[in-house]
């Protein structure tokens, strides 16, 4: 006859051996990593075992019980359904059957007390037991309740766990990565070696993101995974907390500079990373660093924060005298789209006065912080619109990646007056031509890809042979790409032009 008692959490074996119950079992083999225990099932018949569960624990009945190759049989039975425990007793048991226990991996435990009765006990001690696991979960969720940040929950998460490593990742990319103490050696492992490693998806407006777990700390899985699963909704309160600050930071700051009617404060100046950076926007993984930069931050500080959260809604941005800054994850290659991709649709609808964004190269970790907000800063400086006799072309808002900044220097040495005048005179015939812009553009990309036209193509989008085209018809227009000696400046003279040239 069999009988059991399952519930929703599930207790370690530990939990069972080291109760009140320890006097009356011996431990006779006990794997090293957590054992969970889910169910009982008491054997009358050795054939009863075949319709045992995963991590039960079966006890063999006295009568069934009959010699020690009753015991080796349930061990091999247990093994193949995957139950954790066996418990026999203690007459039952020789030392070879403790060896074959060892092989498998199955905990064997004996007891000289009737075992009907005994189990009885253990179906009482396992409710205890599971009931002090629903207490400890329920304590454990008020505590980390009271977490102010994304990183000090992570920390908590991982105290509990004994050290074990805390990520919270956005579309594969890790924002939060902490690890409060060493990874202990034992209890972490799966069977084939490897650290566990255990998520929860957190829903939080479009983006993809998780909890993640990497090692066990010496406690089940099961465990494990009810914790994360009560850390959840804090993650997510903390989520919306941490939009809401930003969308605060965004606001409009009224200023000495602007009472006074003098230029914004620190328009020339790059930003102080220490007065910038809060614990929770320090990025472990990969990220690129970008910057916005206004002509007025007050007017434009709602219509940018609108665009951006439309574009990246969980990237939160941080004010700075005269713009913003933010941390965008990278990830690995193909785990989310392009960021500065994203930056680019959703701006380039918005005619923002003045507004230039800038990108920095992929960095990672918070040495490299400085670096990419230089990188972003001198980007925007550079993306700035540009317009005639120093007045702003009310075009769509400007984004530069940093390693676009050498091509972009070109149509800056010549201002696009200046450039407009002096093609007007050198190309008369490109300058009168319907398709003049295209032409242009195919040029200066050509130019700006080496003189590569597959390179060019692929930066346009277009075949290689439309490009073989209108490289063509400049020629026949006039500019000189044959002619080493003039194409720098013909390079410089055209970029400047292109900005002006209608499409």
């Amino acid at each position: 006859m069999g009988w059991g008692s399952r519930g929703s959490y599930a207790v370690e074996l530990k939990d069972l051996t080291e109760s009140r119950l320890a006097s009356d079992i011996s431990v006779r083999f006990q794997p090293d990593a957590p054992t969970r225990v889910q169910e009982l099932a008491l054997i009358s018949d050795i054939e009863e075992i075949t319709a045992v569960g995963p991590d039960t624990v079966v006890l063999l009945s006295n009568a069934v019980s009959t010699g020690g190759w009753m015991v080796s049989a349930a061990l091999r039975y247990a093994w193949e359904r995957r139950a954790c425990a066996v418990l026999a007793p203690d007459h039952a048991v020789t030392d070879a059957t403790v060896e074959l226990a060892r092989r498998l991996n199955v905990a064997l435990l004996t007891s000289r007390r009737d075992i009907t009765q005994l189990g009885l006990d253990i179906a009482i001690q396992l409710g205890i037991a599971r009931a002090g696991v629903v207490a400890r979960i329920q304590a454990f969720s008020e505590h980390i309740s009271q977490a102010a940040s994304l990183s000090e929950l992570a920390s908590l998460i991982s105290r509990e766990f004994g050290g074990s490593k805390v990520q919270v990742r956005v579309s594969g990319a890790v924002t939060v990565d902490r690890e409060e103490v060493p990874q202990p050696s034992d209890g972490t492992r799966a069977d084939d070696g490897e650290i566990e490693t255990l998520s929860v998806d957190v829903s939080h407006g479009t983006a993809d993101i998780e909890l993640v777990l990497i090692g066990t700390g010496g406690h089940t899985r099961d465990y494990a995974e009810q914790t994360l699963r009560a850390a959840a909704p804090v993650l997510r309160a903390l989520l919306h907390e941490s939009r809401l600050t930003a969308i605060l930071d965004s606001l409009p700051v009224m200023s000495i500079a602007s009472l006074i009617g003098s230029a914004a404060a620190g328009q020339l100046d790059e930003p102080a990373l220490a007065l910038v950076l809060r614990e929770d926007h320090i990025v472990a993984d990969r990220y690129r660093c970008v910057c916005i930069l206004v002509a007025d931050r007050e007017s434009a500080g709602a219509a940018v924060h609108q665009v951006w959260q439309q574009a990246l809604p969980d990237v939160p941005l941080i004010a700075i005298a005269d713009g913003w800054l933010a941390f965008v994850p990278a990830g690995e290659r193909g785990a989310r789209p392009d960021s500065v991709a994203e930056i680019r649709r959703g701006f380039g609808a918005v005619r923002l006065l003045g507004a230039s964004i800038g990108a920095s190269a992929e960095r990672a970790g918070h040495g490299e912080l400085l670096d990419g907000v230089r990188e972003a800063w001198l980007a925007a400086r550079i993306a700035g619109p540009s317009g005639v006799n120093g007045v702003a072309e009310a075009i769509g808002a400007e984004v530069l990646e940093f390693s676009e900044i050498p091509a972009r220097l070109l149509d800056r040495l010549v201002p696009t007056e200046l450039a407009g005048r002096l093609a007007g005179r050198l190309f008369p015939d490109l300058i009168a031509d319907p398709a003049a812009h295209e032409i242009v553009e195919a040029v200066v990309t050509y130019l700006g890809a080496r003189g590569s036209v597959s390179g060019a193509a692929e930066l346009l989008g277009v075949h290689r042979n439309t490009i073989q085209t209108r490289i063509r018809r400049a020629e026949d227009l006039g500019v000189p790409l044959g002619d080493p000696a003039a194409v720098l400046s013909t390079h410089m003279l055209l970029a400047s032009l292109l900005r002006s040239l209608p499409r």
